[in-house]
Parts: structure tokens; sequence; C-alpha cells
């Protein structure tokens, strides 16, 4: 099999120099042939992000990709669910990158078993 795969994030994080702060707010999700990356800037920021605003702007982009045609729908994933849930009713706390990643890497496993599910794969 010729296959190989890192997933959402490489797998080894880079080496800090510095003080460490959580990234802003985004998302890598897996489409067709491709990554869909959305992200957004915290305004002002400057270190560390205000509390709160993680959660708030990941919310932002939750609901960007919800809206767009490349959404795979709630059933897909548990992630996709917790995103198509998040401007209603958030399953859980969303102010943290391991969250984030964690959503993601539950759409991209559901995405690659159909992927190599596929007779044609």
């Amino acid at each position: 099999m010729g296959y190989g795969d890192y997933g959402v994030v490489h797998p080894i994080p880079p080496t800090p120099e510095g003080p460490i702060f959580g990234p802003n707010p985004y998302i890598h999700y897996t489409v067709p042939g491709a990554t869909l990356s959305i992200a957004r800037q915290i305004p002002g920021r400057r270190g560390a992000p205000p509390s709160g605003s993680s959660e708030r702007y990941f919310l932002e982009v939750a609901d960007e990709l919800v809206h767009r045609p490349e959404f795979a729908g709630p059933q897909f994933s548990w992630g996709d669910r917790v995103l198509h849930s998040c401007k209603s009713k958030p399953a859980m706390r969303l102010g943290k990158s391991t969250k984030w990643i964690s959503i993601a890497t539950s759409h991209h496993l559901a995405h690659l078993a159909k992927r190599l599910d596929s007779p044609t794969s």
C-alpha cells in the first residue's frame, strides 16, 4: 500500500522559542482532493488571546464552515455534529486548539474511512 497521511496537524509540533501562546482560531477540514483551511485573526491581539476570544472566534469559523458547500453534514462524523451544533447548542467548550484538532481529526478519519472503503480508492 502506498499511502501516507499526517492528519490535520503535523505529527511533530515545532519547538517553541519564547513564550507559548495559543493560536488564533482555525480548522483544517479535509475535502475530496484538498484541505479547506478557515481561520480568524483575533483583533488587537498581543500575546495571549483575551479571555473567551478564542472560543468566540472559533464559533465564527464553525459557522462559516457549516454554511459552505464543502461541509459534509452533521451525520458524517462526531466532529461534524459538533461543528453543526456550535451556533445553537455547543456540545463543549471550544476555546482550545486541542478541541479544534479533535473535531477536525474526527472528520478527517471519517473522510479517510469512506475513501478507503470506496471501490475506486
